[in-house]
């Protein structure tokens, strides 16, 4: 065993650079990502307002694109 390492063990640690990098991004999103838990009795609206939101965002975005 010299101080180089062999192909195999460069191509492991490249896929492990690239996992870790993947993980670190991953991680990234989940931090931006909003979550929302709605609690109600039926027909209560919840699906309601979680249509509107939807609506709200869709308008949000053609706004900004003008």
């Amino acid at each position: 065993m010299g101080c180089a390492m062999s192909a195999e063990e460069r191509a492991a640690l490249a896929r492990s650079k690239q996992i870790e990098k993947n993980l670190k991004e991953d991680g990234i999103q989940a931090a931006k990502d909003i979550k929302l838990l709605l609690l109600g009795a039926g027909e209560s609206g919840k699906s309601t307002i979680v249509k509107q939101m939807k609506i709200i965002l869709l308008f949000m975005k053609l706004v900004s694109l003008v």
